[in-house]
């Protein structure tokens, strides 16, 4: 993620059933500075679950097919503790830093 707020979009028609969202991501923590990174999760502007990270993880949690439609769906992932190394006095980049995202998949239950 770069900066607070990260978006995925994606298509899909409409779900027949309830779906199992899955993400594996890396937070960005500095010992003893930023112990974890928070992440609130919105599907279609919905608040579906929220996480607190302190190391590599698995994420997982069930969305209502209610939230999905046929077409466009957003996923929106909001850090609140994102910050840059060079605010955090750990090296010169300013980029502002939450989680690195390895993958994210959606699975209907």
């Amino acid at each position: 993620t770069s900066g607070e707020n990260s978006r995925l979009a994606f298509m899909a028609a409409e779900p027949a059933s309830d779906i199992v969202f899955d993400l594996d991501a890396m937070p960005y923590v500095v010992r003893d500075i930023l112990p974890k990174q928070r992440l609130n999760l919105y599907i279609n502007f919905a608040r579906v679950d929220c996480f607190e990270l302190e190391r590599p993880s698995r994420l997982s949690c069930s969305v209502p097919k209610r939230l999905f439609v046929g077409g466009v769906n957003i996923v929106d992932l909001h850090l609140p503790d994102a910050r840059s190394p060079n605010d955090l006095g750990e090296g010169v980049d300013t980029r502002v830093l939450g989680l690195a995202v390895a993958s994210a998949s959606l699975t209907p239950t």
